[in-house]
């Protein structure tokens, strides 16, 4: 599933672009040691899923973000915030602009609900503010907002490694039905990783390639 194009409406300051911005599951997943960074090494298999949270923006006097669906949380913490305020600082602008969010996929799940949102929110910004603006320069601005950001640019079937900011695009496997089981509680990325650290004593190790062949 690659990410879906923006949908316009309206004309001049009136002027609404959508876009839906797809979960992802991971097919496969390593986790290795921590880098100097903080973060971990990972290798894994990305793939796109039908659920998805759409997206709105239009053109406002301030920056402000509208949710619906699942709560998700607000102020410095929300990536879509972050990703608008990233955008603008690149482009020397104000961030401008009233954006609508409708969340189905849960929070602290490990779909990528929140990465692939901002991943979205700088496509769907870039062609309200400055449709010109490289493609190039709004990937750059992806590995700061997250480490799955960069995989929400192309979506899809991928083999993601580094700390998620390598991602290599792979043929997608045939349509299947999939079954989410959603634990009642949300899982921090970086509690989950910060566990897997202790129970390896920080000598986990990445194998060479992934088991899954297709």
């Amino acid at each position: 599933v690659q990410p879906s194009p923006a949908h316009t409406s309206g004309a001049g300051a009136d002027l609404r672009i959508r876009g839906e911005a797809p979960a992802k599951i991971n097919r496969e997943l390593h986790a290795g040691a921590r880098r100097p960074d903080g973060f971990h090494e990972i290798l894994s298999r990305f793939a796109s899923i039908d659920l998805a949270d759409e997206l709105e923006v239009e053109e406002a006097s301030g920056l402000e973000l509208v949710c619906e669906g699942r709560r998700v949380p607000g102020g410095e913490d929300n990536l879509v915030l972050k990703a608008a305020r990233a955008l603008a600082s690149e482009m020397g602008i104000e961030p401008r602009a009233r954006i609508r969010l409708k969340k189905r996929t849960p929070v602290g799940a490990g779909l990528g609900g929140g990465s692939s949102d901002a991943a979205e929110a700088l496509r769907l910004l870039r062609d309200l503010w400055r449709p010109g603006f490289p493609d190039e320069r709004l990937a750059a601005l992806a590995p700061a907002l997250g480490s799955d950001v960069p995989y929400f640019f192309s979506g899809g079937e991928a083999d993601v490694s580094g700390r998620g900011e390598a991602v290599v695009a792979r043929e997608d496997a045939p349509p299947a039905d999939l079954l989410l089981l959603i634990p009642p509680f949300p899982l921090s990325t970086r509690d989950v990783f910060e566990a897997h650290a202790k129970r390896t004593a920080g000598r986990a190790r990445l194998p060479e390639r992934l088991e899954i062949e297709t």
